[in-house]
Formats: C-alpha cells, sequence, structure tokens
C-alpha cells in the first residue's frame, strides 16, 4: 500500500473515531445537562413548596389553632374511634376544608408530641403512631421536613386522586411568637404535580434544543477534520460558527424566559408567605407593599379597596409616592380607571396616564412624573375588593406575560387582604359578644337585686301609705288649725291696733294745739305703725290662704285681669301721674282669677311704689310667652322705670319680709313673697330681672295644662293707651 493509501487509510479511521468519540460525548454532555437542570429544578421546587407549607400552616396557626388547640390536647385521653366521631373533629374538618379551598392542598394531618394522629382530613388514619417517623422526629425538635414523593393512589379531601407529585412537609406549630414552644406537628401534603409537569417539558425542551445545537456543532467539527486543508472548509466554518451564534442566542433567550418564570414563580411564593404571616390588615398592605417593590423596585403602587361598611372606594396604602399628596387631594368621584377595573374585572392598561382622558386627574400624575398605568382588580370569587395599580416613571409597554404576572400576584394578595377583613370582622364582633355577655350578665344580677329591694318595698309599702294617709288628715288639720289661729290671731290684734290708731287720731284732732312738735310727731309715728301692723297681718292673712289655693279649671282672659287690677289702682295711678301701657293679645290663661288678679295687682303697686326722683311712674304690662305659642307656661310681664335692683338682691326680694331698701318706702315685705307663691300654686314661678337704661322687670308665670290660644307678642310690650 503506498503512501495515498496509507493516508487515506489513516484519514478513514481518524473520521471513524471522532465520529463514534462525538456522538458519545454529545450524548453524555445532553444526559449530564439535562440530569443538571433536573436536580436544580427538583430543590428549588422542594424549597418552593416547603415554604409554601410554611406559610399556610402559619395562616392556619393564626385562624383555627385558638379554636381547637383545647379539643387537641383533651384528645389524650379519648381513643382513636372517640377522636373520629367526636364533634370538635368534623367541626375542625369543616374549618381546614374551608381555610385550604381552592388550594392546591390534598391532604392535612396534625400529630401531637408523642408521634399519635389526633387529626387526618382522611378519617381512618386518625389515632396512627408516628413516633419513629423521620419528619415527625425533625419537626418536633422544631426543625421543618419536607420530601417529593408521588402517589399512585392518593386519599385527598374530596376523595381518591391517582398520579399525583406531591410535597410533605412536618412542620412545628407554635402559638404567637416563634420561640414558643410546641404544641404539635402539622403535616401538610402540597399538589406540585402541574409544576413538576412544567418542570419535565422545561427539560425535554431544553434537551430538544441542545441536541441540535450539538449535532450541528458535531457536524462542523466533522468538516472541518475533513476539509480543513482547503478555504472552502474555512468559509463552511464561518457559516457554521455564525449559526452557531444564533442558535446560542436563541438557546439563550429560551434559558432567559425559563429563567424570568422561575424568578416570577418564587416571587410569587414570596409574596404568598410574607402576606399570610400575618391577618393584621394595616400589615399585610405594607408587607405586600414592600415584597412587590422587592421584586419590580422601579415601580411606584398604589391600593385602593373598597369599606365593608360604607361601600365606598377608599386610598388604603402606596408606595415610591408622596402618601399626603396622594391622600390629600379631594376627589369628586372615583377616578374612570379604578372604577373600569373594577366593573370590567379586568386590567385597565394606559400607556400615558399623563395625557389620556380617564386619568381624571392628569395633573396630580404629572407632579409625582408617573406616566405608565396598570390597574389590576383584586377579586375574590364574585367580589372585587379593589384595584391594585403600578405605574412606572418611563414609558413602559405591559406585556400580556407581565400582565398575566401581576394579575396571579393580585390575587394572592386579594385572598390575604380578604382573609385580614373576615379576620378583623370575627375579632370585633367576637368583642362585642364579649361585651354584650357581660352586660347581660350584669343587667341580670341587676334585675335579681331590683327584684329583691321591690319585694322588700313591696312589704313595707301598704305600711307606708297607711302611715302617709294619717299624716295627710294629720297635716289637713293641723293646717285648720293654723288658719283659725292665724284668723284669731289676727281678729285679736286688729282690736286693740283700731283702739290705738282711733285714739291717737283723737288726741292728735283734739289735742293738736295743747302739743309740741315732738308730741306730735310720736302720735304721727304710732299711727303710722298701727298702720303698717294692720297691713302686715293682711299679707299674712293672704300668704297663708293662697298656700291652700284650688287647680284652676277654667281659663280667664289675660287683659281682664291686667284692666280690672288697673282699675283697682286708679287711685294710686292718678296720685302718682303714672303712664300705664297695657299690651293686646294677652289671649287665655288657666289661672284662679281671684288670685292671679291679687299676683299683678302687687307687681303694679310695686312700680307705682318705687319711683326715680322727680319723675312720673311709666309702667309697661305685656304678655309673657318665652318659647312662642306653643310654651306650657306663660304669664304677664311687667316693666317700670325706677330705680331698679342690683342683680344680687333679685332672688331675696321674693322671701318673706325681705326687702331691697330701707322704711323710706312704705310697704311690708310679703307683697312680692305673695305673687311667688301664686305662681308656684299654679305650676309656674315669678322672678325679677334689671333693664336696660334703668328700672326692672318683673315677670310672673302659670303652667297651662292644655295648650291656651294667645297672642303673638313674645313678651314685649306693645303702645296701648296710657291710663292716667
Amino acid at each position: 500500500m503506498g503512501l495515498t493509501g496509507r493516508r487515506e487509510t489513516s484519514t478513514s479511521n481518524f473520521r471513524r473515531y471522532f465520529s463514534i468519540t462525538s456522538f458519545i460525548s454529545m450524548v453524555v454532555a445532553a444526559i449530564l445537562l439535562a440530569a443538571f437542570y433536573r436536580w436544580i429544578a427538583l430543590n428549588d421546587l422542594v424549597e418552593l413548596g416547603e415554604r409554601h407549607n410554611v406559610a399556610l400552616t402559619q395562616a392556619f396557626s393564626n385562624s383555627l389553632w385558638p379554636r381547637f388547640s383545647l379539643f387537641l390536647r383533651r384528645t389524650v385521653s379519648l381513643s382513636s374511634d372517640e377522636i373520629r366521631t367526636h364533634h370538635d373533629t368534623a367541626e375542625l374538618r369543616k374549618a381546614v376544608l374551608a381555610q385550604m379551598r381552592g388550594l392546591s392542598v390534598l391532604k392535612i394531618k396534625i400529630y401531637d408530641l408523642t408521634g399519635r394522629t389526633v387529626f387526618s382530613t382522611e378519617a381512618r388514619q386518625i389515632g396512627e403512631d408516628k413516633s419513629s417517623n423521620a419528619g415527625f422526629l425533625s419537626a418536633r425538635s422544631g426543625k421543618v421536613a419536607s420530601e417529593l414523593t408521588r402517589g399512585n393512589t392518593f386519599g385527598a379531601f374530596e376523595g381518591a386522586v391517582e398520579n399525583r407529585d406531591l410535597i410533605a412537609s412536618y412542620i412545628p406549630i407554635r402559638r404567637g411568637d416563634p420561640t414558643a414552644p410546641i404544641e404539635a406537628v402539622f403535616e401538610l401534603y402540597y399538589d406540585v404535580t402541574p409544576l413538576l409537569q412544567k418542570t419535565q417539558r422545561t427539560q425535554w425542551v431544553l434537551l430538544s434544543g441542545v441536541l441540535p445545537i450539538l449535532g450541528l456543532l458535531y457536524c462542523v467539527l466533522y468538516f472541518v477534520t475533513s476539509r480543513f486543508v482547503t478555504s472552502r472548509v474555512q468559509r463552511a466554518l464561518k457559516r457554521a460558527l455564525a449559526e452557531k451564534g444564533e442558535l446560542v442566542e436563541v438557546l439563550g433567550q429560551r434559558v432567559a424566559k425559563l429563567t424570568a418564570a422561575e424568578a416570577r414563580l418564587l416571587a410569587l411564593s414570596d409574596v404568598n408567605v410574607a402576606i399570610t404571616s400575618t391577618l393584621d390588615l394595616r400589615s399585610v398592605l405594607t408587607t405586600l407593599l414592600e415584597t412587590i417593590d422587592a421584586v419590580l423596585p422601579n415601580m411606584a403602587l398604589q391600593i385602593w379597596l373598597v369599606d365593608r361598611q360604607s361601600g365606598q372606594i377608599e386610598r388604603a396604602a402606596c408606595l415610591n409616592l408622596d402618601e399626603a399628596d396622594w391622600k390629600g387631594r379631594k376627589l369628586k368621584d372615583t377616578p374612570p380607571l379604578v372604577k373600569e377595573a373594577m366593573s370590567t374585572r379586568t386590567p385597565a392598561v394606559v400607556r400615558n396616564i399623563q395625557t389620556d382622558p380617564r386619568a381624571g386627574d392628569s395633573e396630580y400624575f404629572r407632579r409625582q412624573g408617573v406616566i405608565s398605568y396598570l390597574g389590576i382588580p383584586l377579586a375574590v370569587k364574585e367580589r372585587v375588593l379593589g384595584v391594585l395599580v403600578f405605574l412606572t416613571k418611563e414609558d413602559h409597554l405591559f406585556a400580556n406575560e407581565e400582565i398575566e404576572f401581576l394579575t396571579t400576584l393580585a390575587g394572592q394578595a386579594a385572598i390575604a387582604i380578604e382573609n385580614s377583613q373576615l379576620y378583623e370582622q370575627s375579632r370585633i364582633q367576637a368583642g362585642e359578644l364579649e361585651k354584650s355577655n357581660a352586660a347581660k350578665d350584669e343587667f341580670l344580677q341587676v334585675l335579681a337585686r331590683q327584684k329583691e329591694e321591690l319585694s322588700r318595698l313591696n312589704a313595707g309599702l301598704e305600711c307606708e301609705i297607711a302611715e302617709r294617709g294619717r299624716a295627710r288628715a294629720e297635716l289637713a288639720a293641723k293646717n285648720r288649725d293654723l288658719e283659725t289661729l292665724l284668723y284669731v290671731t289676727s281678729h285679736d290684734l286688729r282690736e286693740p291696733l283700731r283702739a290705738i290708731e282711733n285714739f291717737s287720731r283723737m288726741i292728735n284732732e283734739r289735742y293738736r294745739d295743747r302739743l309740741d312738735d315732738k308730741g306730735q310727731d310720736f302720735l304721727r309715728r304710732v299711727i303710722l305703725g298701727s298702720q303698717r301692723l294692720n297691713r302686715l297681718l293682711d299679707d299674712i292673712l293672704m300668704l297663708s290662704r293662697s298656700q291652700r289655693m284650688g287647680a284652676p279649671t277654667e281659663e280667664v282672659d289675660g287683659e281682664s285681669i291686667v284692666l280690672e287690677t288697673v282699675k283697682r289702682l286708679e287711685g294710686k295711678i292718678g296720685a302718682t301721674d303714672a303712664q300705664i301701657h297695657v299690651a293686646k293679645d294677652f289671649g287665655g290663661l288657666r289661672v284662679d282669677k281671684v288670685w292671679a288678679t291679687q299676683a299683678v295687682y302687687n307687681l303694679i303697686a310695686n312700680a307705682l311704689k318705687f319711683t326715680r326722683d322727680g319723675e312720673r311712674p311709666v309702667v309697661e304690662i305685656a304678655p309673657y310667652r318665652p318659647n312662642g305659642p306653643d310654651s306650657s307656661a306663660i304669664g304677664i310681664v311687667v316693666r317700670d322705670r325706677g330705680p331698679g335692683i342690683a342683680p344680687e338682691h333679685t332672688e331675696r326680694i321674693f322671701q318673706l319680709f325681705q326687702r331691697a331698701v330701707g322704711r323710706e318706702v312704705e310697704g311690708t315685705g310679703a307683697g312680692l313673697a305673695i305673687v311667688r307663691q301664686i305662681a308656684e300654686r299654679h305650676g309656674g314661678n315669678a322672678w325679677a330681672k334689671p333693664r336696660e337704661g334703668g328700672g326692672c322687670e318683673f315677670i310672673i308665670t302659670f303652667s297651662q295644662n292644655e295648650p291656651v290660644e294667645g297672642g303673638k307678642n313674645n313678651g314685649h310690650a306693645t303702645d296701648g293707651n296710657p291710663l292716667s
């Protein structure tokens, strides 16, 4: 064989060995790449499922554990059959089903610290002993344990399911503080079949992308080894490298999309864990905004929520915006884009919010420097809780994948917000119920004490009634005796008073010429003292009689009372040259006419008696209605322009024998006391107050048992005809 033959043989062997080696290398590289990707994906999936299970367990601990922890501790003394048939087991199952409805959770178990199964959504497993299970032992020591498993046939909430990939987690249950002692162990089976299937599809996509690249690489290398000496080989190699670069770029884009999908899935998990770690609404909103900001740092956020009581949409929370400006601006109505997202239950997307007519307040968005807008409704089942708004400060086109991801995120947020609102409502109702029960117990105690007190009072009521009857009879007899005594005393005193006055007058008339000025002054004082004592006896008798006044039974025209009084005082009016003004429209008064006339007489006589030095008395008499025609206490007001009364004396002058002036003005000090006594016997009152510009105003009122027609003069005198 010549040199050419050996070269061809050597080349043929080289090509054969190169082909076999390259093929084996490509297969091994593809298998290793697929295995490495599957290992990474499964580890991420287990970690994601474990965090999801821990979050669900925390939510369960916050909402259901306080209600059923006491029952689960009592299962120590119950048999397995007794636990299965216990009423609280059924209630716990209902509560767990309600809590986990709509989630990818197939089974839940609860173990006590001895490893005994005290609750399972699959009732036949209650009572099983898991004390030697490695996952249980890890959780009891405080460490969460999780594993990926596959069940061919699996008992779930709603029946048996087949061929499912599950993440089983053993999680310690603590109440409140993370450092609190472990009370039980929670086992949760989370269905990750869709996620695992998606991972497998991604693996095959990766293989389908890698194998052509490796095949092309093999072809290129084979071609290079065959034709490396020719320029044609070089050109082909350049083209192959260019195609390889394009394929690598396509593969990189696919890997980037897969990486972004995994990042979004991880972000959703982080958001879910964060917002389910508490049930306080304010904390949920703050955590939600901070978590979204960590995932999407270049966006401003707003949350609008519907108030459960008023039904109005309100501004709840925001981030990366001026909160005072956002909440402080006055809105005539709910922004149109928020309304649109809530009414259509679909995202509202605006490329430039500063120019879009649906913005409602474009100036606000210009002031905040935001451009693009995305509003996603926060919906749970058929109810829309509000809107989650994403804003960017640069022109941004929200892609469909991005909108889909943010919609999923908003759905998780809506569930957490609704749970917080329901928790707050249940907490308020529990507090109100507790207060109601405490009030009920207190009311029953008070009722029992009142019943006991009522029995005691009823026992002595008849004795008290009889005693009061005797007391009233004795009081009536004493009043009659007092009246007789006053009358007899007055009558017996009047005789010597008349004698003193008459004899003093006779001495003054017969022996005036024989008496000096001092003697005549003594006689004058004796006569005046007798007259004053006579008037005092009359006033005392009148005050006594006024206390026995009967209830008025008919209406009397107020104007007739005033005119009759003025007529009786014509002598004094003429003597003082007084001017009297009587208003109109007094209306009807339910009074005893005789006593009402006496009261008005005393008031007008007072006004004539107290005048300023050298001035003519001016007296105004008008109806008094403090609160209009419908008042139940109406009366008469008498105004004068006399010297007036100091404010500190306005009450004292209505007391018996009390005067605001000395003896220089005649009087007994009983006239105003009689006026008040008459007013009080009629259910009214009498008082005085100074007038502006001088003088005084005296008011007497009478209670009316039924509405009395009267005039429209509300206590102000109108000019009548002056009487002089």
